[in-house]
């Protein structure tokens, strides 16, 4: 719609595509550990209901602000590496890349530096246009209490980056050491206290051997 018109879609209009699109990703199910499996149609409710929250906030403030060129563009390019280098870029245009995310708090200040998406896209669209562009994250907060779980509130964030070539160095360093991890077939075990470590978001932590849940053998 903004491609070809330069119109934003109208609030009602982004609300009713969110909510297709939501029930759509559930076509073919969901995951939800065993703790979650009681309250999913609370939970999924909840999501939806977020999701609309998100939406709202898009509408209001990030869709004013872009004005791209695509969206949801995938690419696979070759840098000489052995394995080809691919994604999608949520909006691209000419010297810039706008990505959404979504939580449900605020983010802490320059967190962006600490992701690697940024530096990834910004390598791909450089190499693509020979134009180092401008990166943002449009952070869409949806925010419930903590006792009882209703919303409360939304809120809006949007965080800033600019590649360095310092970036790009540490990007390539990261690569090279996933190339020769799936070349040798060793996966190093990532630190249990993070968030991703566990059945709610890990896909492979109900057989992990670093957790304890793989083959079990008595050892004393």
């Amino acid at each position: 719609q903004k491609i070809r018109t330069k119109i934003d879609l109208s609030l009602s209009d982004i609300k009713d595509a969110t909510r297709d699109g939501y029930v759509k990703a559930f076509e073919d199910g969901v995951y939800l550990t065993r703790e979650e499996v009681p309250h999913k149609d609370r939970l999924i409710n909840e999501g939806l209901q977020d999701a609309l929250v998100c939406a709202e906030v898009y509408s209001v403030e990030v869709a004013p602000k872009i004005d791209p060129a695509s969206i949801e563009e995938p690419f696979l390019i070759d840098i000489g590496l052995p394995l080809p280098l691919g994604g999608t870029m949520d909006m691209e245009a000419q010297n810039k890349i706008d990505d959404l995310k979504t939580s449900s708090k605020k983010w802490p200040d320059n967190k962006i530096m600490e992701e690697i998406q940024p530096t990834f896209y910004s390598f791909v669209h450089e190499k693509r246009t020979g134009t180092r562009p401008d990166f943002f994250y449009h952070i869409l907060i949806s925010i419930r209490g903590k006792e009882d779980g209703r919303l409360t509130s939304s809120d809006y964030q949007i965080q800033s980056y600019k590649a360095e070539d310092r970036h790009y160095s540490a990007l390539m360093a990261r690569i090279d050491n996933f190339i020769k991890m799936l070349q040798t077939g060793l996966f190093p075990p990532c630190n249990q206290s993070a968030w991703w470590c566990g059945e709610k978001f890990c896909g492979f932590f109900r057989s992990c051997a670093f957790c304890g849940m793989g083959e079990q053998k008595k050892w004393i």
